[in-house]
């Protein structure tokens, strides 16, 4: 890549890579360290246990979730939804507009960062649902999630 591309694919890149860095040093903090430590222990306990049966949800329980799933939806439909799902913050502003940057590349860079964020989500949830009994196979778990995920971060 070269050019603005390239440009905004470094600052994604860097911006990445520095928010996991800074994350990291946090676990230097003790509170930071134990619930880190109190997190995978969490997790172990959910996906790695070993013997642990698989319980499946009741069908109401699914009833209820589906329902307040699309309650959820129609209200963020009717009431406007995210206004600011791609806004920039003040320092992207003052960087990037004065930029030789077209606005297709910055809508682009802010979509592409998004989705960073959002593929973590999918793979936990994608693990998380392997135990619920939903039938699909994890490629399509992961691709039904994403663009679940996706389409309700932009709208």
């Amino acid at each position: 890549m070269t050019g603005a591309a390239g440009a905004l694919a470094f600052l994604v890149a860097r911006t990445t890579r520095n928010r996991i860095a800074r994350q990291l040093g946090r676990l230097r903090s003790p509170r930071y360290a134990i619930a880190a430590a109190l997190g995978l222990l969490y997790f172990w306990g959910v996906f790695a246990r070993p013997g642990a049966p698989s319980a499946s949800p009741s069908p109401t329980l699914g009833i209820i979730g589906g329902l307040g799933l699309a309650v959820t939806v129609l209200a963020w439909w009717l009431g406007g939804g995210v206004t600011g799902a791609l806004a920039f913050q003040p320092a992207e502003v003052q960087l990037l507009f004065p930029a030789p940057v077209s606005r297709r590349m910055l809508m682009v860079y802010k979509v592409v960062r998004s989705q960073l964020l959002l593929m973590l989500s999918c793979v936990l949830w994608t693990f998380l649902t392997q135990s619920w009994g939903v039938t699909l196979s994890w490629p399509f778990r992961f691709a039904t999630l994403w663009a679940f995920f996706s389409i309700l971060s932009l709208h």
